[in-house]
């Protein structure tokens, strides 16, 4: 089994600008790095000639903050349908492996009020949105990650359910938002080698480096590569800051080693 561990450009969206940011992954020598592709380093065609300059392995995290893909006015849906297309087309551009795509919020509005929509007609508008889009994306990996029960793949239903209609979308697998909503069981069960990592007190995502807060990874990553023996997994560190993407790697690192030796 390889196991790749990297870290997402999450540690320094709001303290860095994107060169200085990736100019500390490399003397730290981190190899795989998430583009979160968000305000205020959101990919342009100046920031991608930037990405190009340096020789990371790289993936990209869609723009996700209010993402409202499911939202019954067209448009309003299409705002932000516009905005994958072009992060996308970015992502491509810069030759990334993987694309993490959220499903977005469902507005409650709409789903819980009398003469709502029931969640499926939600998920159905999403699919008919999103798939033309993900058409042509033979080289590169579209990655849905689980969410809360409020978006789209808050549910592992929601993905069985997508799956059945766009064949060529995985999982990212995020344990902390798992922990968090409780649906951690159901999610370790469906197939993925991508996995967002970052700890907490396991009522909120806060984003904490390893150790930092209440998630046993050593049971956690005992089950996921006791699951992925034949794979390459790849796993994101999601955390608030530059020194804790460090501290989790070496938390990390020291994890697996014990996990193996045993």
């Amino acid at each position: 089994m390889e196991i790749e561990i990297g870290c997402s450009t999450l540690c320094f969206l709001l303290t860095k600008n994107l060169r200085d940011g990736l100019k500390e992954f490399k003397k730290n020598n981190i190899h795989a790095v998430e583009l979160v592709d968000e305000y205020p380093i959101r990919l342009n065609k100046r920031r991608v000639e930037i990405i190009k300059s340096f020789d990371f392995e790289y993936s990209v995290h869609c723009p996700f903050v209010h993402l409202m893909l499911p939202h019954p006015d067209k448009m309003i849906r299409r705002f932000y349908l516009k905005l994958i297309e072009k992060s996308l087309k970015f992502a491509k551009e810069i030759s990334a492996s993987e694309y993490v795509l959220h499903g977005g919020v469902i507005p409650k509005i709409y789903l819980e009020r009398e003469g709502g929509k029931p969640r499926i007609y939600f998920l159905d508008l999403w699919i008919k949105e999103i798939a033309p889009i993900l058409e042509d994306c033979e080289n590169i990996k579209i990655l849905v990650e689980n969410l809360s029960p409020k978006e789209v793949f808050g549910f592992s239903e929601d993905f069985d359910y997508i799956k059945e209609k766009i064949e060529n979308i995985e999982l990212c697998f995020d344990v902390a938002h798992a922990i968090v909503f409780n649906t951690f069981e159901k999610w370790i069960e469906k197939d993925f080698s991508y996995i967002h990592l970052s700890d907490n007190n396991l009522t909120d995502d806060e984003h904490l480096a390893i150790g930092e807060g209440k998630i046993d990874f050593e049971n956690i990553l005992r089950r996921i590569l006791e699951k992925s023996e034949d794979k390459r997994i790849k796993i994101i560190l999601e955390v608030r800051s530059f020194n804790g993407c460090l501290k989790s790697i070496e938390a990390l690192e020291k994890i697996i080693e014990k996990i193996k030796n045993r």
